[in-house]
């Protein structure tokens, strides 16, 4: 087993610690309120980032269908209201904090200009690997084995609805993709927001602009694991980012200088990287809707040693193709993405390619590509967020209660990836492989899932991988 008994202990330890975590609050008397009071609570209202954009910062799961209906009838409640009853205790208390559970721990003003949230994610995986003989006769070797395949504590927050910030810890150590990077620190950045649009500036460690499967959040990707084409994606590196919406948020654009963190020498690392989105056509609040998408990176280097190599989708396999070090003075990342949204069905592909000019070599070339559709078995949808320019998680109608009739939501996935990385000397080889996936959405924030991968490795054989998901996510 490659098991690492005592983080891994700690890490389940502080997770069943916060699912089981009982809501905290504060209660106080009825007061009167200065007209000077009322006019600081209507004007700090008018600043204060909404509490759907504030939940899509900290990457949280969207309300369902009748906790969203419960919210705006609570809020037009309040506003027909208002003059009858006059200022409620948080008005005339606006720098008060409150301290509550809501899919996370909580710690807000009653003004909201001062958020913070407490969550993160588990995901425990179980996988069985099994090659036929040529796969077994090439080094690669079977396995079954579980392990944390993500163990994040996350905390985030807006002060003065301007200022945001987040830092996102791995406890597991398993995020850091193949290219030896820090193994703990996924997000760990400062910025500033404007409320309504979310245009700003983040500056720390984040997620480099890359691709909509790499973007997409690892708790709201239809498969466990994200699609080969992915091997060219930058991840998580220290830079600036920038962010903007316009026409109503159906144009996204977002561009970042960012330090390579990963192995290599050389004395250049930085990264150049953009990425716009854009809804042509979309009907029915994004039930409908078509996403196209294009991402590009310049990455400087000087007699560096470039490498992809890529698991079979499954991240307790062996690693099936690899192109070894080549020594580079510049690279090109190049992607096109296309999605489309009816309704509880979702399709969506992507095409990424890399070009690494060689240092006293000739330039090579590698690329590949995915295509993926998903369904809603129970009739839910893949909410889009505008914001990201990517699907987000699901929110079960009727979330998983058998005592009330409700047993969550239900999804179907198939994806085919290709990755090729066989290019002039270069023979990293060439791998292409079928998925097949089912979701259990017990809650927004518990889920199981299962996936049938068929890798198959050009040239040298098969393999049948089954792997299993439990996830929880606040």
């Amino acid at each position: 087993m490659s098991l690492h008994g005592d983080r891994r202990a700690r890490a389940c330890v502080c997770w069943i610690a916060l699912a089981v975590a009982a809501p905290l609050g504060v209660r106080a008397e009825e007061s009167v309120a200065t007209e000077e009071q009322v006019e600081r609570a209507e004007a700090a209202e008018k600043e204060v980032l909404p509490e759907d954009e504030f939940r899509e910062l900290t990457d949280e799961a969207p309300l369902t269908e009748d906790q969203e209906r419960e919210r705006k009838e609570q809020e037009a409640e309040a506003e027909r209201t208002a003059a009858i009853r006059g200022p409620t205790y948080e008005e005339l208390h606006p720098e008060e904090l409150n301290l509550f559970w809501s899919r996370g721990i909580r710690l807000e003003r009653n003004d909201k200009r001062f958020r913070m949230k407490i969550g993160g994610r588990l995901q425990l995986d179980q996988a069985w690997i099994r090659g036929d003989s040529s796969i077994r006769g090439s080094g690669l070797d079977d396995e079954t084995d579980y392990e944390v395949r993500r163990g994040w504590l996350d905390v985030s927050g807006v002060v003065r609805d301007r200022f945001i910030y987040q830092a996102q810890i791995d406890l597991a150590g398993n995020s850091s993709g193949d290219d030896d990077r820090n193994r703990y620190i996924r997000q760990l950045y400062a910025g500033w927001t404007r409320p309504g649009t979310l245009d700003g500036v983040r500056v720390g460690f984040t997620k480099e602009p890359f691709a909509m499967a790499e973007t997409t959040s690892s708790t709201a990707t239809a498969m466990m694991e994200r699609p080969l084409p992915m091997v060219f994606a930058p991840n998580y590196n220290l830079g600036i980012l920038l962010n903007s919406q316009v026409l109503d948020r159906r144009v996204s654009g977002w561009v970042g200088a960012f330090r390579y963190s990963g192995r290599g020498g050389g004395g250049k690392r930085l990264n150049l990287t953009a990425r716009v989105t854009a809804l042509p056509w979309t009907r029915d609040e994004d039930a409908k809707l078509l996403h196209v998408g294009l991402s590009y990176s310049h990455q400087f280097r000087s007699d560096f040693d470039v490498r992809y190599r890529r698991r079979p989708e499954a991240h307790l396999a062996d690693r099936y193709v690899d192109t070894g070090d080549i020594a580079s003075d510049g690279v090109d990342l190049f992607g096109a993405e296309a999605a489309f949204k009816w309704h509880s069905w979702a399709v969506q592909a992507e095409f990424t390619g890399s070009r690494v000019e060689g240092h006293d070599r000739d330039d090579v070339a590698f690329w590949g590509s995915y295509a993926v559709v998903t369904w809603m078995v129970t009739g839910e949808e893949r909410i889009y967020r505008r914001r990201r320019g990517t699907f987000g998680n699901v929110a079960p109608d009727r979330p998983f209660d058998p005592a009330s009739g409700g047993w969550g939501a239900f999804e179907l996935s198939a994806r085919f990836s290709y990755l090729d990385l066989d290019n002039r000397d270069v023979r990293g080889g060439t791998l292409n492989s079928y998925t097949l996936g089912a979701t259990w959405h017990l809650t927004a924030n518990h889920q199981l899932s299962g996936n049938w991968v068929r890798p198959h490795l050009h040239g040298v054989g098969n393999s049948n991988v089954f792997q299993l998901r439990f996830q929880l996510n606040y």
